[in-house]
């Protein structure tokens, strides 16, 4: 079963923590407040701006394609299909 939408900010800090950057690192080159990441993160936001998810998405180098699977809205095998 695909994991829920709101597992959005988990997805998020596993890929900072695996760039090896911190919070205020990602944040800014995000140009994002770091609390709002914080708050993303934390999935302590009910919504969350698409473009923040693009801006922290072009930050680390992933698609947002890859973010897309990894939280379930896409399966893998349809990943860059247009």
């Amino acid at each position: 079963m695909p994991r829920s939408v709101s597992s959005v900010g988990r997805v998020l800090r596993a890929l900072r923590k695996e760039a090896g950057l911190s919070v205020a690192a990602l944040a800014r080159a995000a140009k994002l407040d770091p609390a709002t990441l914080t708050r993303i993160e934390a999935e302590d936001r009910t919504h969350v701006r698409f473009s923040s998810v693009c801006q922290v998405a072009s930050a680390l180098g992933v698609s947002m394609d890859e973010i897309a699977s990894q939280v379930g809205l896409i399966k893998e095998e349809a990943r860059g299909v247009v």
